[in-house]
């Protein structure tokens, strides 16, 4: 039976708290079930560690203390591995459906001169215009089962771990050593298979240098030929109930508050985190979980939002578990809207922004101070359909931030998206 096939899946990873949560998700939802998930983490500072140590009972993290060089760090691990079959993937390589596993993995059970098979690696619509060329050329639409072309990637592989005992991966050469592998197992007329119905999201990918003109033109030319190319759907599928609510409250009157709340209540439908200024009390119930916070960090006059997120950091990823995203609301909160939220589910599938501030466009005089000069922004020009308005953020929709963000020391930083 395929599914009791013991496959173990070893993740690697490098600072990739904003993929690491989305690639265990898929993993686990497999039609083939891991006998264990491993994750091998080279010194990750951005959180990775924190993420994944989450739910200990579905993923062993294990740290990689040693300088990198990719066959040792693939040896070490592999060794860690206890299946059949071990599934090889980067952290920010994401399956597209729920049978890579077993897509992968039916080429070695059927031919036992197969020793390892890899996934074809796909773009998603933010990849930039070398990966979305490089990718679709690279990974064609047709499996094959190669003899002699040690074309292999490690990127998403399944190795029979009988056939790396008896050849491990080089534990010096520092690029390619899984095409190195794969030619020394040809060498012993092993084979390598090509599983094209195999698919994982890859954001980047192997770069060549070309002109911009020409690359702009070949993606054009991909993406409005993506069904003739064979190339899979660019969506991550992130939906509404993938973003975590979490209302920060300072000094709005109790019946705001509770208005607030309700109206986050009533579009998301499921309990979220709300943190209360201790001068306010507030009965406990069943739409939201309550905290209350603590006297000396709320009467700080020096923390700006992004400081009240950090002080409750541990708090947020214990009731985020699982979340790719949270609505930061704040005493601006008027309420939801659902254009808002529409828009940046759009942004998020097709971006995977960091941040998204609702704004407003402005046309009005803008100043900053410099060093005593009153500087303006907006310069205008004498046609005045070509003046462009500024953007102002707004916090009343709340302010959308990855996961990942928490690691940050500015909370609402990295690739911004504005919805206005």
């Amino acid at each position: 039976m395929m599914k009791e096939l013991k496959v173990s899946v070893l993740i690697r990873c490098y600072n990739e708290s904003k993929w690491i949560n989305l690639c265990i998700k898929n993993i686990l939802s497999q039609t083939i079930k891991p006998f264990e998930i491993l994750v091998l983490d080279n010194n990750s500072n951005d959180g990775t560690d924190i993420i994944v140590k989450k739910d200990k009972k579905k993923v062993r993290y294990i740290k990689y203390k040693e300088d990198y060089i990719p066959g040792k760090m693939l040896n070490f691990g592999m060794s860690k591995c206890k299946g059949e079959y071990v599934l090889v993937i980067s952290a920010h390589c994401i399956p597209c459906d729920n049978l890579l596993i077993e897509n992968l993995v039916t080429s070695l059970k059927n031919n036992l001169k197969i020793c390892a098979s890899y996934a074809r690696q796909v773009s998603l619509n933010f990849s930039d215009d070398l990966t979305i060329r490089d990718l679709m050329l690279t990974y064609g639409s047709e499996s094959k089962l190669q003899k002699i072309d040690p074309q292999f990637n490690n990127a998403c592989s399944i190795i029979r771990k009988s056939d790396w005992k008896n050849n491990k991966f080089n534990n010096s050469i520092t690029n390619l050593e899984d095409r190195y592998w794969a030619a020394e197992m040809q060498k012993k007329k092993k084979l390598i298979y090509y599983s094209s119905e195999s698919k994982v999201f890859h954001y980047h990918g192997s770069h060549h240098n070309n002109t911009p003109e020409r690359l702009i033109k070949t993606k054009k030319t991909i993406l409005f030929n993506k069904k003739s190319f064979g190339i899979h759907s660019d969506n991550l599928q992130i939906k509404q109930s993938d973003i975590f609510p979490i209302y920060i409250h300072n000094k709005a009157s109790k019946k705001n508050l509770i208005k607030n709340l309700d109206s986050i209540n009533q579009e998301f439908k499921y309990k979220f985190l709300t943190f209360i200024n201790n001068n306010i009390k507030i009965n406990k119930n069943n739409k939201y979980f309550m905290y209350q916070r603590k006297i000396g960090e709320s009467r700080n006059q020096d923390y700006y939002l992004s400081d009240v997120i950090n002080y409750y950091k541990k708090i947020i990823l214990k009731y985020s578990q699982d979340k790719e995203y949270l609505l930061i609301c704040s005493d601006d909160f008027n309420g939801i809207s659902s254009s808002f939220l529409k828009r940046s589910l759009k942004a998020i599938n097709d971006y995977f922004p960091d941040t998204i501030f609702a704004a407003k466009k402005t046309l009005d005089p803008i100043f900053i101070n410099d060093n005593g000069k009153n500087v303006r922004l907006n310069k205008y020009n004498k046609l005045k359909k070509e003046n462009k308005p500024l953007l102002i953020a707004k916090r009343n929709h709340g302010i959308i931030i990855h996961t990942s963000n928490l690691f940050k020391q500015d909370k609402f930083s990295g690739i911004i998206k504005l919805i206005y």
